[in-house]
């Protein structure tokens, strides 16, 4: 609706000129959107958009310029194969990067348990079991002393 908004549009924060540098987190996110509705062409970049640099994106850059709520949706709407593939590539590579974290948080905590019940000090085997001293049906009677080897 406003072709003269996409032509002046400056959402960089690397480059402090008229243009967008095309590389930079926000740079590329902005191009993602902007190519999820068929303007990219319209607006200011100095670099097109490279679906590899999309695909290496840290996790950390993308969540400030993309939430969460929207990247499937985002997913949903690329027309272009190869940018929906680095964009799929990413949200893969984030998810197994939260997976790893999270086991490796799980390994930690169960580490510090087992050390911790490890560290315990271990209750006589009679405070444990108090009828390890009693007689078992069929045994000799307790305090009973075993036959002498011949």
């Amino acid at each position: 609706d406003h072709p003269e908004a996409l032509t002046s549009l400056k959402v960089c924060y690397e480059k402090n000129t008229d243009g967008n540098c095309g590389r930079c987190a926000k740079c590329l996110t902005s191009m993602l959107m902007l190519a999820c509705v068929d303007a990219l062409d319209a607006c200011p970049f100095d670099e097109g958009l490279d679906p590899r640099a999309l695909a290496r994106l840290s996790r950390a850059l993308v969540e400030q310029a993309l939430p969460a709520i929207f990247r499937k949706e985002v997913l949903r709407t690329v027309r272009d194969p190869r940018l929906a593939l680095a964009l799929y590539a990413a949200l893969l590579r984030w998810t197994a990067a939260e997976a790893v974290e999270q086991m490796r948080t799980e390994a930690t905590s169960l580490k510090t348990a087992l050390a911790s019940r490890a560290r315990q000090r271990p209750r006589s085997l009679h405070s444990r079991w108090p009828d390890a001293t009693r007689s078992r049906p069929g045994g000799p009677p307790a305090g009973a002393r075993a036959p002498a080897p011949r």
